[in-house]
């Protein structure tokens, strides 16, 4: 044990604490009664460790904490914030303590003003120790109060470009609390330069989100769930809602069944059976209205096209019926128009079968039950213009017709 000494404090040359080469043990720098150890430069208090504290008040709210031993950097100079009360303790111009916690022990505090934030440990049980960032103590949504943010910011060279080089940073993520204190928010993007703050549990900026896993075909995969995520259009708000009534009004197909239907009264929602169906226009003429414009590059272009293949007696690639009441002038099971064109047909039908069918008939009609019965009826008018090749070659065709007394 020994004092180091020079006349009036003055050090000079070579002078200095400490141990020097020929030293065979530990230096001690201690101090035996109970009093703290404080470390100064330009005569102004730097940083100081409490002495053996074993009950020392924490504010009003904790008594009797044990505070020996911790290590304090800073001013400690307002009535509170006189002394470290962590491990490790940074502080400047630290006036109130009220987020302050007793598990705040192992880590490191920071204090300005009345707000304060720890990086440490948190014990939960013998075993279980977390780790904890945590932070105090403004709720309040006014700018020059709160609320107080926890936040991620990333820096880059002042001379380079982009918001990391301004004197604030890129802030990539901030957490808020709410201001009942009983949640709070998860924002990413740059909230500081919006000029925003986060209020959903986790609010996106901007961009969007990515599920890598999402695009294999079985991961994560779930068929029998039938809720969806939907968008408010006007806050990008996400709520979810059921799948089959997002198919049913979104689309204007409902399913019955198996099979999907739409445009008859008592569908969940429109169309009606009032409306129709239009594919490849806006504004449909018939119940269902299909209109084919740009080619396809094939030999022959269809707007339809019925296929039916069965192992059913008969087989019919469309059916038209027209059943209205006895008031109808005319019911027209079907009809054909061809036109603009140098050969038009207005029907045309074809009957070729490979198996040496007993019979094959390109068209066929059936007349019953009327005044005036024709199989197959039909009207052909030549062209107006003079010479035309087609003019004498127009005909009607009469199929006949048997009385019911005859079938």
């Amino acid at each position: 044990m020994a004092q180091w000494e020079t006349f009036g404090n003055s050090v000079a040359g070579g002078d200095y604490l400490g141990a020097d080469a020929t030293s065979i043990a530990p230096l001690h720098l201690r101090t035996i009664p109970h009093l703290p150890i404080h470390f100064s430069t330009s005569d102004t208090l730097r940083m100081r460790i409490n002495p053996y504290l074993p009950s020392v008040d924490v504010g009003e709210e904790w008594p009797g904490q044990n505070l020996s031993g911790f290590v304090g950097i800073g001013d400690f100079s307002t009535t509170v914030v006189n002394r470290p009360v962590s491990l490790l303790h940074l502080d400047h111009k630290g006036g109130v303590l009220v987020g302050w916690r007793p598990w705040m022990r192992t880590g490191t505090l920071c204090t300005l003003g009345s707000d304060l934030m720890y990086v440490g440990t948190k014990q939960e049980a013998p075993d279980r120790v977390d780790a904890v960032i945590a932070w105090a103590d403004n709720v309040e949504d006014v700018s020059a109060f709160g609320p107080d943010a926890l936040r991620f910011i990333f820096t880059r060279a002042p001379y380079q470009t982009g918001a990391a080089a301004d004197t604030n940073g890129l802030e990539i993520a901030r957490m808020i609390p709410d201001t009942t204190g009983n949640e709070g928010f998860l924002g990413l993007g740059d909230f500081f330069n919006a000029g925003t703050q986060p209020d959903e549990k986790l609010d996106l900026l901007d961009r969007t989100i990515r599920l890598r896993d999402f695009v294999h075909p079985t991961l994560y995969r779930n068929d029998s769930q039938d809720r969806v995520l939907v968008a408010d259009s006007t806050d990008g708000r996400v709520f979810w809602r059921p799948l089959n009534g997002l198919t049913d009004c979104a689309s204007g197909w409902a399913m019955n069944g198996a099979d999907p239907v739409t445009a008859y009264n008592g569908h969940p929602c429109p169309p009606q059976a009032i409306n129709r169906v239009g594919i490849g226009l806006a504004e449909p003429l018939a119940k269902l209205h299909v209109l084919k414009v740009l080619s396809n590059a094939l030999q022959t272009e269809r707007a339809g096209f019925f296929h039916i293949r069965t192992a059913a007696p008969v087989n019919i690639g469309m059916d038209g019926l027209s059943d209205g009441s006895e008031t109808n002038v005319l019911n027209v099971g079907g009809r054909g128009n061809g036109t603009n064109s140098p050969t038009a047909y207005g029907l045309w039908g074809i009957a070729d079968s490979p198996f040496g069918g007993a019979k094959n008939i390109g068209v066929k009609g059936d007349a019953m039950d009327g005044q005036q019965n024709y199989g197959r009826g039909g009207r052909s008018k030549g062209t107006s213009l003079p010479n035309h090749p087609k003019n004498p070659d127009s005909r009607a065709t009469v199929g006949h017709a048997q009385p019911q007394s005859a079938r």
